[in-house]
């Protein structure tokens, strides 16, 4: 069973152009200084790596609760 909540990392509304292109393929295109576009991923990487500490800690835990429980039924049933 899924427990985690779902946790959007870039929900930001952007504005867009969208149009065709020269082969006649829909595009977008939207405005953004690079810096403050730079800034925004630096955000996001952060927020992604506190996730990956976050699940692999989790991780650990679920690991050894397994660990314990499948060491217990050995147990129970010799």
């Amino acid at each position: 069973m899924w427990t985690e909540r779902k946790n959007r990392v870039a929900d930001e509304e952007r504005n867009y152009n969208i149009g065709m292109d020269e082969h006649g393929k829909l595009m977008t295109v939207s405005e953004e200084f690079l810096k403050e576009r730079i800034a925004r991923f630096k955000k996001y990487r952060t927020t992604l790596l506190n996730l990956q500490d976050e699940f692999e800690m989790k991780l650990e835990i679920c690991d050894a609760d397994l660990k314990v429980k499948k060491e217990g039924s050995e147990s129970a049933n010799d």
